[in-house]
């Protein structure tokens, strides 16, 4: 088995809400089945499989709920120690899986970050961690 960081990204839909406080409630794909491709460090391209089945499964969904939101991507993962420096939102706690994506909700709190968005200088969400993988060669069940 291979170990990796992933960053995974979506376009920001324009159909958020405004809460009653002020914070930005945005619907989210954390992450989708199929093909996946990813920048290596030294600017190849790698292409990897993310099955159903993983995606899908419950314990997969409940490791993107409740987790800290940034603004950019800060130079590591999140840990209890970084999270005060970088964290301006935070994801909710109910993921679900919508073929072929897990979606949820992300509540930005941060008054920089809520600006961003509304003036389109922030466009993309992206879901960053780690993945232990097959790094096989091989087919798809599509081909």
């Amino acid at each position: 088995m291979s170990e990796a960081v992933r960053y995974d990204r979506a376009l920001i839909q324009p159909d958020w809400e405004k809460t009653p406080e002020g914070y930005l409630r945005i619907g989210a794909t954390f992450a989708r089945t199929g093909l996946q491709r990813y920048r290596r460090q030294d600017g190849t391209e790698a292409v990897e499989y993310r099955p159903e089945e993983e995606v899908s499964k419950q314990d997969s969904l409940l490791s993107l709920a409740n987790l800290p939101v940034t603004l950019e991507h800060p130079p590591e993962l999140l840990t209890p120690d970084s999270c005060r420096e970088y964290q301006r939102g935070h994801t909710g706690s109910n993921v679900e899986y919508r073929t072929p994506f897990a979606y949820g909700v992300v509540t930005i709190t941060d008054a920089d970050a809520i600006k961003a968005i509304e003036d389109g200088d922030a466009r993309e969400v992206s879901v960053g961690y780690r993945v232990k993988f097959d790094a096989t060669p091989g087919y798809t069940p599509e081909g």
